[in-house]
């Protein structure tokens, strides 16, 4: 399944055009609850998160499943019509399920009311809900929290909500005391030096927590500089420095959307150290690397009937970062609790006043930011995980390039720095043309004395030819890059009037073949041989008259240094042809000309295109055998004037060059003319 589509444009490289969200549809009252309480913004956390800019993108919650663990819900309220995929009373609470406290009711609006145009909506308002209930009033059984976390997870649970907090007691905050960095506490209470909080032992949240749920905990509302618990449990590592939770648990604490600023009720990020050597914290990671911000303040779903009331706490804002989970995971269902936890801190807003990691944590949550792509967009080749740079094509101006597959290459498989599926346009970068080398006006004014194709193909500072009776040698080459070009020739008299050449040559190209280039995600040609055959004639019709005509077949073998969409460069034929009439007398030549520039008439390339990905993960590829051979061929008229005396050789050559590039349509017309005086 597609999960979104990136207008890219690629060239010789690659860069994302500005992305155009259409907003307009979430521009509503229910958007901003204002049909509830019009005019108010204190109570805007879909706004502040930019919710709508996941939801436009397609990323709603579709197909997750929120675990609320809290007091029941009023499963009557139209906000959760259709929504409520499973419950269960963990307390045998006489009520059942009902919400007689009307927190849980107030956290599941927030996190998956519908979006169905009356009252408010949730932040993923598509999502399925899981309602445990562990509580009939403010006191928090964390021990049957546990047995719904482990609950939520045989459903499918993509995230368990828990918006309640262990409360330090007197002794312990009487032993609380800021370590020397400043920015971290430690406890010298004896019952828990080196231990957290009531001596909670993090391996049995560890065992009733699914591989594939995230753990979203309220920071609690204290207001003081660290975190409560069990939020806290993040930061456990094992014996060998493993985080004994796997990084699947966000600690949300409350911003305030009127200040502009953390809510004042709402604890901060500061971290309570458990190893602590000569007044510094020695534990390996921080409550702040996986604290984030959301609003704590928001209109809801009440715990009777129809009803809507505004809740305000870090409870609210777990709820809120709990919806953002569902639709993360929408779009990317095999992507990793873990790595959905990472994606949500390294998108959150840090352009916030007075930033500060150990109050603030990674910044403000984010949903525009979290659901577009993160670092460098790449091709995978051998997996989700091995990818290649998005730049580079296919660049030619002998060949048809792949337009043969242009439509499959307008929707190929890239991922982001989380492994993230996209989709991007490479059908110009894969037909790209570029034009030929040097135009010179002496060769092509002297098809038959002088003229070689495949000379072409390369840019030579060095020429030479000997000639000896019959036979000719000429060769081309580059000190630089090593590319040399070397053809031998017969040439037979016929009879009086009529001459052949016959002639064998051979040359190489690095990084490219028969004038053929592709780089970056195409993958790179290390090198090319090519070899290649012509003949040639010559015969004068009259004294003035005479007609000239050769033909050139060449044959090429790649060396591929590195593959990309291209797997392999099979075996190219290509040709060249040109004919022409000259009309001479004295010192004067009139001619005129046509040719086929060299073409590739044969050859192909294996191309492997990432389409999706399977349920597990798995890379899916469109194996293709692809032409190369143009649809269209360059034909090129034409005329030349030569005077050549014994101190002065003039040449003036024109031509129309007709489907230029093998382009349809598209003309193109050079001039040159060169002149040599012998003094």
């Amino acid at each position: 399944m597609k999960r979104t589509i990136l207008s890219l444009l690629l060239a010789a490289s690659v860069g994302a055009n500005a992305e155009t969200l259409n907003l307009t549809p979430y521009n509503t009252s229910e958007y901003t609850a204002d049909t509830i309480a019009k005019g108010k913004t204190g109570d805007d956390f879909l706004k502040e998160i930019n919710a709508s800019s996941a939801w436009a993108r397609g990323y709603t919650g579709k197909g997750s499943l929120i675990l609320i663990i809290d007091s029941g819900i009023n499963a009557s309220h139209k906000e959760f019509a259709g929504s409520i995929f499973a419950t269960r009373n963990f307390i045998n609470s006489k009520s059942g399920i009902v919400d007689v406290q009307g927190h849980g009711t107030g956290l599941a609006g927030i996190a998956a009311g519908n979006w169905d145009g009356i009252g408010m909506a949730g932040v993923a308002p598509d999502a399925q809900l899981a309602i445990a209930k562990v509580t009939d009033n403010t006191a928090f059984n964390f021990t049957q929290a546990r047995n719904a976390v482990k609950w939520g997870g045989e459903l499918g649970a993509i995230v368990a909500n828990i918006s309640a907090n262990y409360t330090y007691d007197a002794a312990y905050l009487k032993n609380m005391y800021r370590l020397s960095d400043g920015v971290t506490w430690a406890n010298k209470d004896p019952r828990y030096v080196g231990r957290f909080f009531m001596n909670e032992n993090p391996n049995t949240w560890a065992a009733a927590l699914s591989p594939n749920m995230v753990l979203v905990n309220s920071a609690g509302n204290s207001g003081r500089a660290y975190a409560e618990q069990p939020g806290t449990l993040a930061t456990a590592t094992d014996a060998n420095g493993k985080l004994i939770l796997g990084g699947r648990v966000i600690i949300a604490g409350a911003w305030d959307v009127d200040k502009d600023a953390v809510a004042g009720y709402s604890n901060r990020a500061g971290s309570i150290c458990r190893s602590v050597v000569n007044g510094q914290c020695k534990d390996l990671y921080r409550v702040s690397d996986f604290y984030i911000l959301a609003p704590g303040n928001a209109f809801t779903a009440s715990k009777t009937g129809d009803a809507y009331n505004i809740q305000t706490g870090t409870s609210q804002a777990a709820a809120v970062v709990s919806g953002s989970v569902a639709v993360i995971n929408q779009m990317w269902p095999t992507m990793k609790a873990e790595n959905i936890v990472k994606l949500l801190m390294v998108t959150a807003n840090k352009n916030i006043a007075g930033y500060n990691k150990e109050i603030h944590g990674q910044g403000l949550l984010d949903l525009e930011r979290a659901t577009r792509p993160v670092g460098a967009l790449g091709i995978p080749t051998t997996g989700r995980v091995n990818k290649i740079a998005l730049s580079g094509g296919f660049s030619t101006n002998t060949s048809g390039g792949l337009t043969a597959i242009s439509s499959k290459l307008s929707s190929v498989m890239v991922t982001d720095d989380f492994e993230r599926d996209y989709y991007v346009d490479m059908s110009k970068a894969a037909n790209a043309k570029r034009a030929r080398a040097d135009f010179n006006p002496n060769t092509k004014a002297n098809f038959y004395e002088e003229f070689n194709p495949y000379n072409k193909l390369n840019f030579y500072t060095a020429n030479a030819k000997l000639q000896s009776g019959e036979y000719d040698f000429k060769f081309s080459a580059n000190d630089v890059a090593a590319l040399g070009l070397a053809e031998i020739g017969k040439t037979t008299k016929l009879n009086d009037r009529a001459k052949v050449r016959v002639g064998f040559g051979m040359l190489n190209e690095q990084n490219t073949w028969v004038g053929n280039s592709i780089s970056g995600a195409l993958g790179q040609v290390q090198s090319s041989f090519t070899t290649f055959s012509n003949f040639t004639g010559h015969y004068d019709l009259n004294k003035h008259m005479s007609a000239f005509g050769s033909i050139w077949l060449g044959q090429t073998e790649t060396n591929m240094q590195s593959t990309g969409l291209i797997t392999n460069v099979g075996a190219t034929q290509s040709y060249s042809w040109n004919v022409g009439l000259d009309w001479s007398q004295d010192a004067h030549s009139y001619g005129a000309t046509v040719s086929q520039p060299v073409t590739v008439y044969q050859g192909t390339v294996n191309v492997d295109i990432p389409t999706g990905y399977t349920a597990n993960g798995t890379v899916n590829y469109s194996k293709e055998k692809v032409s190369i051979t143009p649809t269209v061929n360059e034909y090129d008229f034409g005329a030349y004037y030569k005077y050549r005396t014994a101190s002065l050789n003039v040449i003036a050559y024109g031509e129309h060059q007709m489907n230029y590039l093998n382009q349809s349509g598209v003309s193109n017309n050079v001039v040159g003319l060169s002149l040599v005086k012998a003094f």
